[in-house]
């Protein structure tokens, strides 16, 4: 009987052996895969001098969240990806020193801080009174392009209308810029090597005209130049007239403008138009027998020169004259 207690004893008591054994290989595999720390991360040194735009890179624990510190004070955040990398724009409103560090944070867990890396934030512009421009800019020219010529302060570069020009290494710019049909703006300012750019120093507008003018030897018709607004639009012929072959007469010029035409000719004869772009005139013609034809110039505003003819047929009758006009 006392063995058979013995041996139930025993029994039990290896029982609880094997469970204590067993619930401290479970407790020790938890324990030896459960994260109690992480690593403090590193960040990337940057260089001495940057502007508003800081770029912060580094290295960290997979998937966990960093915590951004600029000059002691928590400014935003981000994360690491698989790769262990962390990347994050930053946007610094204050001018002169930066101090950054960070810091990771992954289920409740929280890391030592990093390095600290310390950068000098430059927001100031370029001087304004720097920017010299030499060059004339007209109102108006019939080229496609225009040269600008001057001078900024050494090391900097030339926006025009929002996009960048290298200068020399003295400042000095010789820029051929092109420009578009029609009307163009020309604004001018200057950015630094860290990005700052100065207000607009200078705005031009300028007016393109490449295009010809257009002679229609015809008095019929409008001259409308909705479609091509910087293409001039000259219809012209020769009207009724009556008199003598071989001789100068007085004809009428008639048609219409459209566009900004600055000057007609007719036979070296300066031809007008009224305030509603009609032309309506008389001028001294030698007529012949047989077809006439007679110079015409037509220039814009532009200085843009074009020339063609206005015609008319004279045929002697028995007693008097026909007249064919405008073929």
């Amino acid at each position: 009987m006392k063995l058979k207690t013995n041996k139930k004893l025993f029994l039990i008591v290896g029982i609880i052996v094997l469970l204590f054994f067993s619930g401290l290989a479970i407790t020790t595999y938890i324990s030896n895969n459960r994260i109690t720390s992480i690593p403090a991360p590193v960040i990337k040194t940057l260089p001495n001098t940057l502007g508003g735009n800081v770029m912060l890179q580094g290295v960290g624990y997979p998937g966990s969240k960093v915590l951004i510190f600029y000059n002691d004070s928590l400014i935003d955040d981000a994360e690491v990806d698989d790769s262990g990398n962390f990347f994050k724009n930053i946007s610094i409103i204050n001018e002169g020193e930066a101090t950054f560090k960070v810091k990771l944070i992954y289920k409740n867990i929280e890391s030592e801080f990093s390095n600290s890396i310390t950068t000098f934030i430059d927001l100031t512009p370029p001087d304004p009174n720097a920017f010299k421009l030499t060059s004339k800019i007209p109102s108006q020219q019939n080229q496609s392009t225009i040269t600008l010529n001057g001078s900024i302060s050494a090391g900097d570069k030339l926006l025009i209308n929002g996009k960048d020009y290298s200068v020399e290494e003295n400042g000095t710019f010789n820029i051929i810029y092109t420009l578009t049909e029609g009307n163009n703006t020309l604004s001018f300012q200057m950015v630094d090597s860290y990005g700052n750019k100065t207000p607009e120093l200078l705005r031009s507008e300028i007016y393109v005209d490449t295009i010809k003018p257009e002679i229609i030897n015809s008095s019929f018709g409008n001259c409308d130049t909705k479609a091509s607004p910087t293409k001039e639009i000259v219809k012209i012929g020769i009207g009724d007239w009556s008199g003598y072959l071989d001789s100068t007469n007085s004809v009428a010029i008639v048609g219409c403008i459209g566009g900004n035409v600055k000057s007609i000719t007719v036979d070296g004869k300066k031809i007008s138009w009224d305030e509603n772009n009609e032309i309506y005139q008389r001028v001294n013609l030698y007529i012949r027998g047989g077809l006439n034809k007679y110079k015409t110039v037509v220039t814009d505003q532009a200085g843009n020169i074009a020339t063609g003819y206005v015609e008319t047929t004279a045929v002697r009758d028995t007693n008097s004259i026909d007249v064919n006009l405008n073929y």
